[in-house]
């Protein structure tokens, strides 16, 4: 087998290794703290309430949403929610 061909194919292996690796790495940076500590900091953000120890966060079973945070009672709850990837997808105010 010519030489260029080992080489080429080297290269390509290596690639394609390095971005599989840089890919698994994003879906893996955020945890489930990572998360509520995000909806935390916007709750706190929005209501100027710093007790953040009032948010609570369960995982939805649906396919699209990964956790659900709501924080605080009364007038200053507020739900976030978060997809796969640690985005937050839907947030909604006090419900009355």
């Amino acid at each position: 087998m010519p030489r260029k061909v080992l080489i080429v194919t080297a290269i390509l292996c290596l690639l394609s290794g390095g971005l599989g690796l840089w890919l698994g790495m994003l879906d893996a940076r955020r945890s489930e703290t990572d998360i509520i500590n995000s909806a935390a900091a916007l709750w706190s953000a929005e209501t100027g309430i710093s007790d953040v120890a009032s948010c609570l966060a369960w995982v939805r079973p649906e396919d699209v949403i990964w956790l659900e945070v709501r924080c605080g009672m009364g007038e200053t709850k507020r739900s976030y929610v978060f997809d796969t990837k640690g985005r937050l997808i839907r947030q909604s105010g006090p419900e009355t």
